[in-house]
């Protein structure tokens, strides 16, 4: 206990600390108004509800393109292990300011994809690809794919060959 007892230290003044002084706040006048206000009014609800929304789909579609991705690199070639991290592992080196930058240059109203739909002719006015669901979706899915196929990399690569081998 005596090793851990700086890291609990610091825990306690720079995460459980000002959790329960927000708590505290929050029932400052000692009432739960604000939570009632929260969980009762028809906005709050809603914005959760997307909240929710959101997060599922993001974790679907990551879990879809990232279990394969994961799979592939642990029981690859070395050659490309490498160059799946690679690919991985490099929007991790750009910030998320500049990807969502990028992504709106992209995906705008005259931006790169929609002029492509534009000028081959399967659109004539512009899809409104931002400020909506599928662009949140578009930009959280890459920004969160890598923390999909990070962990699901480590799982795979710990499991035992034989037992690939035997369930096939």
């Amino acid at each position: 206990f005596l090793p851990a007892l700086p890291a609990l230290v610091l825990l306690f003044f720079f995460f459980l600390f000002p959790v329960v002084r927000m708590l505290g706040f929050s029932v400052e006048a000692g009432t739960l108004d604000w939570y009632a206000k929260a969980l009762g009014e028809g906005l709050y609800l809603e914005v959760f509800w997307n909240t929710f929304e959101i997060a599922l789909f993001v974790t679907a579609i990551c879990l879809l393109l990232g279990y394969p991705l994961g799979f592939l690199i642990a029981t690859t070639t070395p050659v490309w292990t490498t160059l799946g991290f690679i690919f991985v592992l490099l929007p991790l080196w750009t910030s998320v300011l500049v990807r969502t930058y990028a992504w709106m240059v992209l995906l705008g109203r005259n931006g790169v994809f929609n002029r492509w739909l534009i000028d081959i002719g399967l659109i004539a006015d512009p899809l409104p690809l931002l400020n909506n669901f599928s662009g949140v979706l578009i930009g959280m899915v890459h920004v969160l794919l890598p923390y999909m196929v990070l962990p699901i990399y480590g799982a795979v690569r710990r499991l035992d060959p034989a037992l690939v081998a035997a369930a096939e």
